[in-house]
């Protein structure tokens, strides 16, 4: 008895135990592709959530038996270094977000998440990492493996996610990971040359995914992987910031955050432009500068949908919005001390259907109805006097005109 009570001691045990941490295993996978998904729901739709990972497991009591201690993981961000850029090429943009694109785009920080088991018995186990927007399983005895597919390069589209924040657990027990966009997909960019480095432990591994795509030419280079466009090729570039974890150290404020401009809305009484981040989106309750005429100067700040209004302004106007980064407030800059993707100048239009300043036409028109008189007016809906007249359950055309300020005919026809 003693002897067998050894040997399942010895074999039995630990086989059930390599059983139970190969489906905790499974289960985290599980779990860290929902976590994926949510990042990417950030990063596009710019939500945000909270996700449960477990990160280590128990074993079945044992009457006449032993466990080991119970297995557990560690889950955490890790820096990755930074998104660089070199020689971007864009087109058909505004001429702001040309210069900020080809003269000052700056690298972009990213970072990796991972989870790392410690299991007593499982001990082929993989390291599952999140990195640009993938989800990948680093095998320990043979290549990465991917859990949910990259979205890089995908039919004419780079998307590029830069993942920011702290996240630091290890124990057996079950984790909240909180995830919320920082700076959500909002508008995208059209490329047509460049390279763009993305900082990666798995330089192989991407090589191989991206250079399967049309239109790019992909190497490794260290701990980077490098993708150029080929020529004759445009993609939409379409970037996102999304925080998991404790954000408070990298989520900045407004006006740290607004980089260039590009015009709205050039139409009267309202006009307006869009003040955007690094990541080519919005910005909300950034300031910004404006005067009209070179004359009227004030600050605003910009709305929810990170637009720099300005107000009560006629056709024929010129309004100029800029930034002013540097945040003098006791010498604000002026329009021409800053770059020029910082600011934009609007000739004011007209309002769409309506003339120009010293026109004289506006929107009203006087309405006449034909009388029974005119050969126009239809006979179904007037009588033997010339008046008219609908019985209940009858139906019928009145035929009518309307006249512009000028007096000219704009409208003629039956309405009813």
């Amino acid at each position: 008895i003693v002897i067998a009570m050894a040997s399942y001691q010895a074999t039995v045990v630990p086989s059930q135990n390599s059983g139970v941490e190969f489906n905790h295993n499974q289960d985290v996978q599980s779990q860290m592709v929902d976590l994926t998904n949510g990042i990417d729901a950030s990063a596009r739709e710019g939500t945000r959530g909270s996700h449960s990972v477990r990160l280590g497991t128990t074993y079945p009591s044992r009457t006449f038996f032993v466990n080991p201690g119970s297995p557990s993981g560690q889950l955490r961000t890790v820096e990755s270094g930074e998104i660089e850029f070199e020689d971007i090429e864009v087109s058909g943009e505004e001429s702001q977000t040309v210069s900020y694109w080809e003269d000052n785009v700056e690298p972009i920080a990213t970072s990796r998440l991972q989870y790392e088991p410690n299991y007593n018995e499982y001990r082929s186990a993989p390291r599952t990492v999140y990195e640009h927007g993938t989800l990948i399983n680093d095998n320990p005895r043979g290549s990465p493996t991917r859990l949910v597919a990259d979205g890089v390069v995908d039919d004419g589209e780079l998307m590029l996610i830069a993942l920011r924040g702290d996240a630091q657990s290890a124990s057996s027990a079950t984790v909240s990971v909180d995830r919320r966009a920082l700076s959500s997909s909002t508008n995208t960019v059209t490329i047509n040359g460049g390279t763009i480095r993305l900082p990666t432990e798995y330089p192989e591994y991407w090589a191989q995914r991206l250079d399967q795509r049309d239109g790019v030419e992909v190497v490794e280079n260290g701990n980077t992987v490098e993708i150029t466009i080929q020529d004759g090729e445009e993609f939409n570039l379409r970037m996102a910031r999304v925080g998991v974890g404790d954000v408070s150290s990298v989520d900045r404020g407004s006006d740290e955050r607004a980089k260039y401009v590009v015009q709205n809305d050039d139409e009267a009484p309202v006009v307006s432009a869009e003040v955007r981040d690094e990541f080519n989106n919005p910005v909300a309750g950034a300031e910004f500068e404006y005067d009209i005429n070179e004359e009227t100067r004030d600050t605003g700040t910009t709305n929810r949908d990170g637009l720099a209004e300005v107000e009560n302004v006629e056709a024929e106007d010129t309004v100029r919005i800029w930034l002013d980064n540097e945040n003098q407030e006791n010498d604000p800059a002026d329009y021409k001390d800053v770059e020029e993707w910082e600011r934009i100048e609007i000739p004011v239009e007209s309002a769409s259907g309506t003339g120009g300043t010293g026109s004289g036409t506006s929107n009203a028109y006087d309405v006449d109805w034909l009388p029974c008189t005119d050969p126009q007016q239809s006979e179904d809906v007037c009588n033997e006097d010339d008046e008219y007249e609908l019985s209940p359950g009858d139906s019928g055309e009145f035929w009518m005109e309307a006249t512009d300020d000028n007096g000219d005919v704009r409208v003629s026809g039956a309405p009813v």
